[in-house]
C-alpha cells in the first residue's frame, strides 16, 4: 500500500512538472497565435492535479503564482498606453514582444484582455471567483448577556488565507477593474480629444478673425 501511494505521488508530481514547462513554450506560441486556450488547459490540469494531494486551497495558492506569471508576460507597458502608444513605437512593449524579437502581430494584455483572462481562471475553477470559497471553519464570536436579551446572537467569523489570489484581487493586483479600464482609456484617448477641441476654438478663432478683416 505505500509504495502504490508513492507510487501515485510521483506520477501526480510529474503530471503538474510536465504542464509547468509546457506553460512556458506555450507563452512563446501564444503572442504569436492569439490563443490563449491550450494555457488556460494547462493552468486548470496543474490545478487539479495538486488537489487530488493537498486540497484546493494549497492547489489554488500555487496556480495564483503561475496566472500572475501569464499576466506579466502579456500585460503591455504603462508608457505604451499613453496616446495610442505613440510614446513607444517601435520599441518592445511587454514581455512578449520582447521575447518574440518582433513588435508587429505579437498578442499583448490592457486591462480589458487582463479581465478577460481573470474570467477564463474563474470559469475552469484555475482561480477562486470570491474569498468565500476558501474560508477556514468559523469562529464564534460570543455576545455578551446584556446583547443577547436584546436577542442578539453569537457571531460567526471567518479567517481568510491571504495567499490565495481570488478573481477579484487579482483584477486590483494587476489593474483589470472597471475604474482601471477606465483611467486606460482616459490615458489612451484622453489627450486625442484634448487636442482636437483646441483644433476646433483655434480653427473658429481663425475663421471670426478672417470674417472680420472682410
Amino acid at each position: 500500500m505505500l509504495y502504490r501511494a508513492l507510487n501515485d505521488i510521483s506520477l501526480i508530481e510529474r503530471d503538474v512538472a510536465t504542464p509547468t514547462m509546457e506553460i512556458i513554450k506555450l507563452l512563446g506560441e501564444a503572442a504569436k497565435s492569439h490563443d490563449i486556450s491550450p494555457i488556460i488547459e494547462r493552468l486548470s490540469l496543474i490545478r487539479e492535479k495538486i488537489s487530488v494531494l493537498h486540497g484546493d486551497k494549497f492547489a489554488w495558492e500555487q496556480t495564483s503564482k503561475l496566472v500572475g506569471m501569464v499576466i506579466n508576460y502579456f500585460r503591455k507597458d504603462t508608457m505604451a498606453k499613453g496616446l495610442l502608444g505613440l510614446f513607444k513605437i517601435g520599441v518592445p512593449t511587454s514581455l512578449s514582444e520582447l521575447f518574440a524579437g518582433a513588435t508587429i502581430g505579437i498578442m499583448q494584455w490592457e486591462s480589458k484582455e487582463i479581465n478577460m483572462f481573470f474570467l477564463e481562471c474563474e470559469r475552469n475553477r484555475i482561480l477562486p471567483k470570491y474569498a468565500s470559497e476558501f474560508r477556514g471553519a468559523p469562529q464564534i464570536k460570543k455576545r455578551s448577556k446584556f446583547l443577547k436579551k436584546l436577542g442578539f446572537k453569537d457571531k460567526l467569523t471567518y479567517k481568510y488565507d491571504s495567499n490565495i489570489m481570488t478573481g477579484k484581487e487579482g483584477r486590483k493586483l494587476f489593474g483589470a477593474t472597471y475604474g482601471s479600464m477606465a483611467r486606460e482609456y482616459l490615458l489612451k484617448y484622453g489627450p486625442l480629444f484634448i487636442f482636437i477641441i483646441i483644433a476646433l476654438m483655434l480653427k473658429k478663432a481663425f475663421d471670426e478673425e478672417v470674417k472680420e478683416k472682410q
